[in-house]
């Protein structure tokens, strides 16, 4: 990851926590940090000094393949994984959508896009496109 100043381009590696260089998915967060998905290395909050990471190991998180992350208007961070499903995380609570309990068709999702009615536009590798909203999903 790199940050440039208009000056300066500023390196962040595994010097600094990162658990790999493969970063998939990267969301801004209010108070200026970042939600930082990795290929293989789960999901971490960066606040520009320090990381705490997520992963299989050391939380709910079902997948350390992050490969997309959306937020809500309301801060609610919704996680796409390869070959998980979508997660959807408050910073306390976890919850799951897969093709088992829910109506998500595909559990390998490529991304995640929240338009202005709070729906979840999913794209996924083998079925497509599809929206998803409160009541389920609804396009298809």
């Amino acid at each position: 990851m790199v940050r440039f100043d208009d000056t300066n381009w500023k390196w962040f590696n595994e010097e600094i926590g990162f658990p790999e260089r493969s970063i998939y998915a990267l969301e801004k967060k209010m108070g200026g940090k970042f939600w930082v998905g990795f290929k293989q290395g789960g999901l971490s909050i960066f606040t520009g000094n320090s990381l705490k990471r997520f992963t299989k190991q050391n939380s709910l998180l079902p997948s350390n393949s992050v490969y997309t992350l959306a937020t809500e208007k309301n801060g609610i961070l919704w996680i796409g994984t390869f070959g998980s499903g979508i997660v959807r995380f408050n910073e306390e609570n976890w919850e799951y959508f897969n093709s088992k309990n829910s109506g998500l068709k595909d559990n390998f999702i490529f991304d995640i896009e929240v338009d202005i009615y709070n729906n979840k536009w999913i794209a996924a590798y083998q079925k497509g496109l599809f929206v998803y909203n409160e009541r389920g999903v609804v396009i298809n």
